[in-house]
């Protein structure tokens, strides 16, 4: 999770595939980005893959900051609690 850049299940053109773009360090901490897709059964398919990858990072954010590996700025970008399903949005970071 923590190397995933972006991905994203909205696309006009082909609702039914889930993008991700990966970072891949290199041994002198450099890194490349990849871009992976796939293409699911259905559009609601490809939103709960995004679904998924965005409690993914909502629970990886929250156990970093509780490590305290992730200070707290007080910004208003911290991850909100929500309910929405897959149906309902689809995340823009993933």
């Amino acid at each position: 999770v923590a190397r995933i850049a972006y991905c994203t299940a909205d696309h006009s053109v082909r609702p039914n595939v889930f993008a991700w773009i990966y970072r891949e360090i290199n041994d002198d901490l450099t890194f490349q980005m990849h871009c992976h897709a796939v293409q699911c059964e259905s559009k609601l398919e490809a939103k709960k893959l995004a679904h998924s990858m965005m409690e993914a990072f909502r629970k990886t954010f929250h156990s970093m900051r509780s490590d305290g590996r992730i200070h707290k700025s007080g910004s208003s970008d911290d991850f909100a609690e929500d309910s929405s399903s897959p149906e309902d949005s689809t995340p823009d970071d993933g």
